[in-house]
């Protein structure tokens, strides 16, 4: 049996995102699930699940761990695309905090 081959698939067009908001609301997710978690400590502890309350202690330092290296990362993104640095930029595509318009 022989096999035809496919041209390969065309990459989508990468993702336009601001990373420092998404580990913000991430970080104060888990800061309101711990303390609901806190609040229902009785729970929990009949049902030998106090380990949930370490998972929001690992996850809200997660946050504050990689959050100032995303505001880092941003910082020097937009520090390049203003010194004109074409290379970065994906044609067509907006850069967030930069312009709100796709390029002609």
């Amino acid at each position: 049996m022989t096999r035809t081959s496919k041209p390969p698939l065309k990459s989508p067009p990468p993702l336009v995102t601001n990373e420092a908001v998404v580990v913000l609301v991430g970080t104060a997710i888990w800061i309101v699930l711990l303390i609901g978690l806190v609040l229902s400590r009785s729970w929990l502890r009949q049902h030998d699940a106090m380990w949930w309350i370490w998972v929001a202690v690992a996850g809200i330092g997660a946050g504050l761990t990689w959050g100032p290296y995303a505001l880092w990362r941003r910082r020097a993104f937009l520090r390049e695309i203003g010194r004109g640095d074409t290379a970065l930029r994906e044609p067509g595509l907006p850069v967030p905090g930069l312009d709100n318009e796709p390029d002609d």
